[in-house]
């Protein structure tokens, strides 16, 4: 039975990656949607005896006994030029993805892992969750219903620019971001509900950043616009 009334579960999937996560948070979707390793994700997966559809990737980081394993379906992507989590989204056609185990270790693993989240893919918005944070990326316009004074940091992985928003400290009508000029750290919810909106609905070179406490609510709450008009 699908708990979460904002996500059907023929569009979304749970997908696992190598690094540290705590298993609690993923019995939150495992009943509900279908599981996918990413590559070294297969370890913690297997050992936890958690059913997943199959593991992805280049196959350097799973256990070698488990590539032996004739009960796991493997996809295995050689390709050297992208990542393991690249070669994931270029293979799912989910239109929301929740990640696990992308976060929280290695830092140039984090920072690919932004740079595949961002890029091309069939997914309109990719929730990664972190021991402290929950970061997401949304194609287009949304909203969500969070508590006020909840931390927001909208922080752009290239020139981005918004039209308007609503619900945040700091607006961030008509103003325009980018990595080395001004940047979104440490905003902040002043209503019970925020809404961000894109200058262009194609082109959404950022992440929000929240506290992993509003994780049930980006579940629940979550929901795309296509209201301009803020």
């Amino acid at each position: 039975m699908n708990k979460f009334k904002n996500l059907k579960n023929v569009d979304t999937a749970v997908i696992v990656g190598n690094s540290k996560f705590k298993l609690n948070l993923l019995n939150i979707f495992s009943d509900t949607f279908p599981i996918y390793a990413v590559d070294g994700g297969a370890n913690k997966l297997v050992k936890n005896n958690i059913k997943f559809e199959s593991v992805i990737g280049d196959m350097d980081s799973i256990k070698k006994s488990l590539i032996k394993n004739k009960n796991l379906k493997i996809n295995k992507i050689p390709d050297q030029d992208s990542t393991d989590l690249q070669k994931c989204l270029k293979v799912l056609k989910f239109r929301n993805i929740f990640g696990l185990g992308f976060l929280d270790k290695r830092l140039d693993h984090t920072l690919a892992t932004l740079t595949a989240i961002s890029g091309d893919h069939f997914a309109k918005k990719i929730v990664l969750v972190g021991k402290y944070d929950v970061l997401i990326w949304v194609k287009g316009g949304w909203s969500c219903q969070l508590p006020t004074k909840t931390r927001v940091s909208i922080w752009p992985i290239g020139k981005q620019i918004f039209r308007s928003s609503k619900g945040l400290k700091w607006p961030l009508d008509g103003l325009a971001m980018e990595p080395k000029e001004r940047i979104g750290t440490s905003n902040e919810t002043i209503s019970k509900e925020i809404t961000i909106i894109p200058k262009d609905p194609e082109i959404s070179n950022y992440f929000t950043l929240f506290p992993v406490s509003c994780l049930e609510k980006i579940m629940n709450n979550f929901k795309n616009t296509e209201n301009t008009n803020l």
